[in-house]
């Protein structure tokens, strides 16, 4: 079934399922304009995308997205801090762990990272560790120390809107990039 044309929402399997079609099978898609947006979960699935698929797509942009689900169990969770995690003894439970710190190296593709200083959700730190993971490609850091997990867009103000601009016209998305929402 192709969720993309129906109503219905795609199971949770199939999210969790690294793709295994190309991700432009439209001949009117142009690949070398083609971006791939993820902001928490969505960063983890932008990810996967980007690191199944490095011939079909010219960049990624990552917002407040997390290492893996059992990096950010204790997170939300504070209980299981010492039972979920890197080298803890139930992170075996964890079936979709969405483990962005080993796909990200696969991503071939230039990664405009948006960070939120003040996430209450994603730890920025998660963000960082992911930066720091693709110190050797091409990437681009902004970071707005006063935005919230949902809310860099509007509190990072004209920044947000000019550091994504300049990332997709450096990255010949666009020749004017038109990012900003108008009214």
């Amino acid at each position: 079934m192709d969720f993309l044309k129906s109503r219905k929402c795609a199971p949770p399997a199939a999210l969790s399922r690294p793709p295994r079609t190309p991700l432009t099978p439209r001949r009117d898609l142009d690949p070398s304009r083609l971006v791939v947006f993820g902001r928490s979960l969505g960063g983890a699935v932008a990810v996967a995308l980007a690191a199944a698929n490095p011939a079909s797509l010219r960049c990624v942009v990552l917002e407040n997205t997390f290492t893996s689900i059992p990096d950010m169990a204790g997170c939300v969770l504070p209980l299981l801090a010492h039972l979920v995690g890197k080298g803890k003894p139930f992170t075996w439970l964890v079936q979709d762990a969405w483990r962005s710190e080993e796909r990200i190296s696969q991503v071939l593709v230039p990664i405009l990272f948006l960070c939120s200083g003040l996430d209450e959700m994603v730890p920025p730190q998660q963000m960082r560790a992911l930066w720091a993971l693709r110190s050797n490609q091409r990437s681009v850091w902004l970071e707005f120390p006063r935005a919230h997990h949902m809310d860099a867009w509007a509190t990072g103000g004209p920044g947000y809107w000019a550091g994504f601009k300049s990332f997709l016209t450096q990255e010949g998305v666009y020749e004017d990039a038109q990012c900003a929402p108008t009214d």
